[in-house]
């Protein structure tokens, strides 16, 4: 998931803010609890308002989380024209 993740954030840095939780970490803790994340890794994808739109458990296809970032993009950059 390190690779996945850093690919992504290199892919989408410019448009996405990544943030990084250690789940046995305090502050990691209570981001994973309020989400109700269940096992790690985890990703949560939230809008610009932070509104959870996806999560994915375990270890995941870094295209679908790819395509849903894609068009999270996409979705935003036509609300803004």
């Amino acid at each position: 998931m390190d690779k996945t993740f850093a690919r992504m954030n290199a892919e989408f840095g410019d448009k996405i803010e990544f943030r990084r939780l250690n789940w046995e970490e305090r502050a990691g803790k209570g981001a994973i609890e309020s989400l109700s994340l269940a096992k790690p890794p985890a990703s949560v994808l939230a809008d610009c308002r932070g509104h959870v739109v996806e999560k994915f458990e375990g270890v995941c296809d870094a295209t679908a989380i790819k395509d849903k970032l894609s068009n999270m993009i996409e979705s935003n950059e036509e609300k803004t024209k």
